[in-house]
């Protein structure tokens, strides 16, 4: 079954047609073969019958007055008769009996064997309705005179002569059916090829059709369709089939040219809008630094000149201190606000390489211990992780990073660098035990944003540090997390960024 299935469709309506074909008149062939034989052998035996039942009347009525008058010489002449009369050849055994079954006269053929003889000598008279069809055919015929009977004529033949003759004849008879058969299965052969067209071929062009569009993605190709029966059906509903895709793609490639449209819009829109909102930026700063600028160089000016003027009094001088540090932190300020409007911008402009992001962590992490000696860095990091990105601005981040980690770490407690592998992105990591995250700490990464405690307001922070980290990030394709360490004492901050 394993061969059949691989056959291809045509040679399986073939194979089917022959095989159901052959089978069939094989059959037919057995059984008209068997008809024959046994009609022919019962008719052989039928005539030899009825020609021995006239010679054993024969003898009979010639032997009847050699039963009256007890003249067995005459019996056994009438029986040697049979030499003379061309039946030798086939008589096994002749035989003349009285009314009690006693052997008045026989004749056994010489050329019988004696087992053959012997075999005969057994066979009685057989019964008018036994259809004996053996070797030895025995035939009787009763002696009569006027409604007496005298005694009985047995006659034994031997039938090997004429079943082999019969033999021979159904031999030529199969050889002439098995000639039949090759000639019957030859234009089946013929016929079979032709007819199986007419199921194969609306298949075939079906099964090309599936080929066409499963390749070319052509859903516009139509089956022909050749006939209405089931085959007909079949390729109507693939017809139909295809409408319904070729419909729903152009309405999906109406929809995606519609969405594509409108996204180019939206996207037209928000770069605009971004532009006009970096211009404004711009325009702010410049205001702000031109304007405020004045204004703190004159308040520090006053304050330079009240500051030499009042040297002995220690009271005026520590507010006058005071007012020379705020004025210093509003500089800075401003410094900062015209620096955060031109960051995005120079960020987005700065070119990508392709790089190693575990030898670059492994060097920096190398410099962080020269610039921080006090504390515990560890670099743990997979070997070759290839990102593309800006070295320049990658180790801006990663300073940004250990800094925030530095400033709020426990003393004591190592700050944990990594670069990993997972998931298809490459995942540069900062953790630090020590204060928690606050929380709202998806602020801390918006511009000008602080949330620190007083505790580090000595450090000047202006909220731009985390800006930079986020910008950095989105010019790099990646995303940049904050998350709380599982104990809830400590940070991590966590950069996905994509594969090389």
């Amino acid at each position: 079954m394993r061969f059949f299935a691989k056959l291809p469709l045509t040679r399986k309506l073939i194979a089917i047609t022959l095989l159901t074909t052959t089978v069939v008149v094989l059959l037919m062939a057995i059984v008209i073969v068997f008809s024959e034989a046994i009609k022919q052998k019962r008719s052989l035996y039928q005539k030899r019958s009825e020609q021995f039942a006239a010679l054993a009347e024969i003898i009979g009525s010639r032997s009847t007055a050699a039963l009256i008058f007890d003249d067995r010489a005459t019996a056994q002449e009438n029986l040697n008769a049979l030499r003379i009369l061309g039946h030798d050849a086939d008589l096994v055994l002749a035989a003349i009996h009285r009314p009690d079954g006693e052997l008045f006269a026989d004749y056994q053929a010489s050329h019988s064997n004696s087992q053959l003889r012997e075999q005969a000598m057994v066979y009685g008279c057989p019964d008018p309705d036994q259809n004996r069809m053996e070797r030895l055919l025995p035939v009787c015929a009763s002696i009569m005179l006027d409604e007496e009977r005298l005694g009985d004529v047995r006659l034994v033949f031997d039938m090997t002569s004429d079943l082999q003759q019969l033999r021979t004849g159904l031999i030529r008879y199969l050889f002439l059916v098995l000639l039949f058969l090759i000639v019957a299965f030859g234009l089946a052969v013929i016929i079979s090829s032709r007819l199986q067209r007419l199921v194969s071929t609306p298949i075939l062009v079906l099964r090309e059709a599936m080929k066409q569009v499963s390749e070319d993605k052509d859903y516009s190709v139509r089956v022909a369709l050749a006939s209405d029966d089931e085959l007909g059906a079949l390729g109507a509903g693939f017809n139909d089939m295809l409408a319904q895709i070729q419909s729903r793609d152009a309405k999906l490639a109406q929809y995606s040219s519609q969405l594509e449209a409108e996204i180019e819009a939206r996207t037209a829109e928000l770069a605009e809008a971004n532009r006009r909102r970096i211009l404004w930026l711009e325009n702010l700063a410049r205001f702000l630094r031109h304007e405020l600028k004045n204004s703190t160089i004159g308040i520090k000016s006053s304050l330079d000149l009240i500051e030499r003027r009042s040297e002995q009094n220690e009271k005026i001088a520590k507010y006058i201190e005071r007012a020379n540090t705020s004025v210093s932190f509003m500089q800075r300020l401003l410094e900062s606000v015209g620096n955060a409007t031109t960051l995005e911008t120079s960020f987005q402009q700065e070119s990508h390489i392709r790089l190693d992001l575990t030898e670059l962590v492994t060097q920096q992490v190398q410099n962080y211990r020269a610039l921080y000696p006090e504390d515990i860095l560890i670099a743990d990091c997979e070997n070759s992780i290839d990102v593309s990105g800006n070295p320049t601005q990658l180790v801006q981040l990663m300073d940004k990073l250990v800094a925030n980690a530095v400033d709020h770490c426990t003393p004591g407690t190592p700050i944990i660098i990594s670069a990993k592998a997972k998931n298809g992105q490459a995942v540069l990591s900062v953790a630090n035990q020590g204060e928690p995250l606050p929380e709202d700490k998806e602020r801390m990464f918006e511009l000008f944003v602080s949330m620190r405690d007083a505790a580090h307001r000595e450090n000047d922070n202006l909220g731009l540090g985390l800006y930079v980290v986020k910008l950095i990030a989105e010019s790099h394709g990646g995303r940049v997390t904050a998350e709380e360490l599982p104990n809830g004492q400590g940070a991590l901050f966590r950069l996905s960024l994509p594969l090389a």
